[in-house]
């Protein structure tokens, strides 16, 4: 996605020019709704690459990212996760992690790391080891790892 893209062919523009943000320049993926992927041991990669074109100005993008369940009735899609990244220079981004904001989401009372991320262990507010998988409504205690730092946190399951 590029911002601050000048057009002069834009009717109603300002002194003969307009702005535009948000403008998608490239779709990474098969489709506008992304790859299959397969998260069954709670872990997924995907890797794109894009040759930028001329007049694509790198120091105004950023990559958007987003994990969804697609479905054809509109009403259950749901986006689990999403991650926007600004481009530098042409080094791009050569590598998305986690980081501290979101190691681990809950889908349909499941808990799924992230990208490098593990999870550990999971306990019921009683503090109770529990499955990660089958999670009830409730409150729980989620703590994942990736391998060098330790997060824990406080996860409600709503059904």
């Amino acid at each position: 996605v590029e911002d601050n893209i000048k057009s002069t062919e834009q009717e109603g523009a300002e002194g003969n020019s307009y702005v535009q943000d948000g403008v998608l320049r490239k779709v990474l993926s098969s489709s506008a709704w992304g790859d299959k992927l397969d998260i069954t041991k709670y872990d997924f990669e995907k890797t794109y690459s894009v040759d930028l074109q001329d007049g694509w100005n790198v120091d105004n993008m950023r990559v958007v990212t987003f994990v969804s369940n697609f479905n054809t009735d509109a009403l259950k899609r749901r986006v689990y996760n999403t991650q926007q990244l600004a481009c530098t220079k042409t080094t791009g981004i050569t590598n998305t992690t986690a980081e501290a904001q979101r190691p681990f989401f809950v889908v349909g009372g499941v808990v799924v790391a992230n990208q490098g991320f593990r999870v550990v262990e999971v306990c019921d507010i009683a503090g109770r080891k529990v499955s990660a998988h089958n999670l009830g409504a409730g409150l729980y205690i989620v703590k994942a790892t990736d391998g060098e730092r330790v997060y824990t946190q406080k996860v409600i399951v709503k059904h």
